[in-house]
């Protein structure tokens, strides 16, 4: 077996709630990770055990090092067995044999370094100083030889986006803006051989890649000796600052800034906490938080998800549920079964904290799990600052970002662009949900009523107004403009998306294709949403007619209010419908009706 492996590294930060009670030196910080996993993974595998490793004596530390290991050997049926088992006589049991390890590494300084293998990442996930592998990469790598990157947007239509590079390449300004970048894949600086302990262990290959991640991983294979070198090394790397030229060329990492520190944090999760306990005297409070989760593709890949309250599952979907679905079931859970968590906003916290999301998927170790709040995604105002929060992290969006943002959303939304509800056939929104305010236009001749029709999983619109001879208005209904504009605006994008490629196409199949659907769709409210609209009628609507697409915005009244929200989150997404619109319909098609 080879002696030498490609490690990720990470750094850990005890600035962390779970340690309130703990000392600082970093033996308390592992032996407190430990004992907080083995808790954990008690509550699901009996006598779950995490085993101490003790270290060869010919292991030479480094002078003030600290090595401290474990591991833990998972035993677990093969997916094959009930299939074979269906069909052959006298199968064996076929099991898969997994190892975990934790290998933590620290000095005299308490910083403390691990690095993982298995599924043991899980018991550091929650400590991870996500700082350490960026200020890394800017020291050791070129920015201008970017091979790979993944970022998560803080608005707009997308949760994520893999960048791909062909060769190296720098990342651009414009590709940064509002982006948080995760995953990244460099190449280290030729200047770092002229560190004679790092050209020991990288060889003499001078194009050697990192991968930056929660970890930072030399794309090489060094030994465990090489392995506690590396950490000092590191360690001397960070203590030096980044010069001004090279902080530039890094400046794609910081259109928006990590926000650290306790104090700071936990105000603003007492805000997120604020606006989910508002839903329990109001259950029509708005939420304007997206549910995702740090592991996005497993997580909208998965079977179930599940509801645990402690050791309780207390619901279980087979599809993707929305953050007010999870937040109402919690509720409800707690009205049922623990009315005393309601009671004042501390108590309530404290029950919320111990409520956790879990999915399953088709092959083991897929799964995903974590507290409520570690699966929010939105944006809170605090202290006149805008804040957004993605994967359990907090940013800072730099003034530039915002100021940019408000001169371009004021110089669009001109009172050209907003219609009179008058224009529109519309009527004020007085109160209540979205869909009694849509099911309101069922017997209005003018109207067809489109939400909750889904074809090929998109609601091509709430109402369509069909009362102005030259017109056609496809319009989206969305009450306030918050967070939850961006729903609607990606709605409007990918319904223009489909209507204008079938406007052009033969048959314009997609077209009657909508006609069927809303024909079928018969409701005690709406029994005949289409007024006896015939097929062909209904084509040559989109046909015949100038087609206007629409974002009604429930409970503004004026300019002056849509123009001074706190959201940008609504204010990106509407520039970025403009933008999308110019693009599949090469027109200014695009209008805001305030109701």
């Amino acid at each position: 077996m080879a002696e030498k492996n490609t490690i990720g590294l990470y750094k850990l930060s005890t600035d962390h709630e779970d340690f309130e009670d703990a000392n600082e030196s970093a033996a308390d910080s592992i032996r407190r990770i430990v004992e907080l996993y083995s808790e954990k993974k008690r509550k699901q595998v009996e006598g779950y055990r995490l085993i101490p490793m003790e270290l060869s004596e010919n292991v030479e530390l480094p002078e003030g090092f600290v090595v401290t290991a474990f591991r833990h050997e998972r035993t677990n049926p093969n997916a094959w067995q009930r299939f074979l088992e269906s069909a052959f006589n006298e199968v064996p049991s076929l099991l898969n044999k997994n190892h975990d390890f934790l290998v933590f590494v620290h000095d005299t300084s308490s910083e403390l370094f691990c690095f993982t293998g298995g599924s043991a990442n899980h018991a550091i996930s929650e400590y991870i100083d996500v700082t350490f592998p960026i200020e890394l990469m800017k020291r050791i790598t070129d920015p201008e030889k970017i091979k790979q990157a993944k970022s998560r947007s803080v608005t707009g239509e997308l949760y994520a986006r893999d960048h791909y590079y062909r060769g190296y390449s720098a990342v651009s300004a414009t590709e940064s803006f509002g982006q948080v970048w995760k995953d990244l894949l460099a190449s280290i600086r030729e200047d770092v051989w002229d560190d004679p302990d790092m050209a020991s262990m990288l060889g003499t290959k001078k194009r050697v890649g990192v991968e930056v991640k929660g970890f930072f991983k030399i794309k090489k294979s060094i030994s465990f000796g090489n392995v506690l070198k590396l950490i000092e090394r590191i360690q001397h790397y960070l203590a030096n600052p980044v010069d001004d030229e090279t902080e530039t060329s890094f400046a794609f990492l910081d259109s928006v800034m990590l926000v650290k520190g306790r104090v700071i944090e936990m105000q603003l999760k007492q805000k997120v906490y604020e606006s989910i306990y508002a839903r329990v005297a109001n259950p029509d409070a708005e939420l304007d938080f997206d549910l995702c989760h740090v592991n996005y593709d497993d997580f909208f890949s998965a079977n179930t998800y599940q509801l645990r309250y402690k050791n309780i599952t207390f619901q279980e979907l087979d599809t993707l549920p929305t953050t007010e679905d999870v937040i109402d079931y919690t509720l409800e859970y707690f009205q049922q079964e623990k009315p005393e968590a309601l009671a004042d906003i501390d108590i309530f916290i404290e029950n919320i904290e111990q409520t956790f999301i879990e999915t399953t998927h088709d092959e083991p170790f897929f799964g995903t799990a974590g507290k409520i709040y570690a699966h929010l995604h939105g944006e809170v105002q605090l202290n006149n600052k805008t804040f957004f929060l993605v994967d359990k992290q907090w940013y800072l969006v730099k003034d530039s970002f915002i100021e940019v943002l408000q001169r371009d959303f004021d110089q669009y939304v001109s009172n050209s662009r907003i219609l009179g509800m008058a224009d529109v056939g519309l009527s004020a929104w007085a109160t209540g949900r979205e869909g009694a305010y849509n099911d309101s236009y069922c017997p209005n001749n003018n109207f067809i009523v489109g939400d909750r029709v889904i074809l090929d999983g998109i609601e091509y619109f709430d109402l369509l107004y069909i009362g102005d001879p030259d017109k056609v208005y496809i319009i989206q209904v969305k009450k306030g403009f918050g967070g939850k504009t961006r729903e609607s605006c990606s709605q409007i994008r990918n319904s223009a998306k489909m209507i204008e490629s079938s406007a052009v196409a033969d048959g314009h199949r997609k077209l009657v294709e909508l006609y069927e659907k809303l024909a079928s769709r018969t409701t005690a409210t709406c029994p005949d949403r289409l007024h006896g609209i015939s097929q062909t009628s209904f084509v040559n609507l989109f046909l015949n007619r100038e087609r206007i697409y629409l974002l009604a915005v429930g409970g503004v009244n004026s300019r002056d209010v849509l123009i001074d929200t706190d959201s940008n989150i609504a204010k990106f997404e509407v520039l970025s419908t403009r933008d999308a619109l110019r693009v599949i319909k090469e027109s200014d098609s695009f209008r805001i009706c305030l109701v």
